[in-house]
């Protein structure tokens, strides 16, 4: 390991359809992850509650069991909302990852990837992308692809179907040795 990780890694990827759908469903977990999403989800939903009591305190006066009821009411209609706005995600999001794929051939093109000590370059058919280890943000991987995150909005993928154990275990050994924050996995 130690002497193929000295040398730099150069490979071909083509990431199909389902690979970008697996990306993009373990891109949404790792942003919906309820470390994440929980406390949005509970001020959310205890704000909706307050204006709903609010709401009722002014129009009708002070009752604490209708006040209670109101806000009640409030947060679990914000919790529906919330329910409601995850499944219409999880419904649409392979629609929308096949409706920008088939928009957008180039990305099916592949990359001719190297990766070595110093970081990772994507040669694409439309652009030409080189990072340092330190320019990444995480990293993170399901049993389908391996991701680098640039950022929140880009990513880099890696199709396990596509490349050796070997090389993936080469690209997670650059990534540890770099201390690139783990992500999801």
């Amino acid at each position: 390991m130690n002497g193929a990780a000295a040398e730099p890694l150069r490979f071909r990827i083509e990431p199909t359809e389902q690979d970008w759908i697996a990306a993009n469903w373990l891109i949404l977990r790792y942003r919906w992850r309820p470390s994440v999403s929980l406390p949005y989800l509970v001020a959310g939903c205890v704000a909706i509650g307050l204006m709903s009591a609010a709401r009722g305190v002014f129009a009708y006066g002070w009752s604490t069991p209708w006040t209670l009821y109101n806000f009640a009411w409030g947060a679990g209609y914000g919790a529906l909302v919330f329910a409601a706005m995850i499944i219409v995600m999880v419904v649409l999001l392979p629609r929308g990852v096949r409706r920008r794929y088939a928009e957008a051939r180039k990305l099916s093109s592949g990359a001719d990837v190297v990766i070595d000590s110093k970081g990772v370059s994507y040669d694409m058919a439309y652009a030409q992308l080189a990072l340092t280890w330190d320019q990444l943000k995480c990293w993170y991987e399901n049993a389908r692809t391996l991701i680098m995150a640039v950022n929140a909005g880009q990513t880099l993928l890696l199709p396990k179907s596509q490349l050796d154990p070997a090389t993936i275990d080469a690209v997670r050994h650059h990534l540890i040795n770099a201390n690139v924050k783990r992500g999801l996995t």
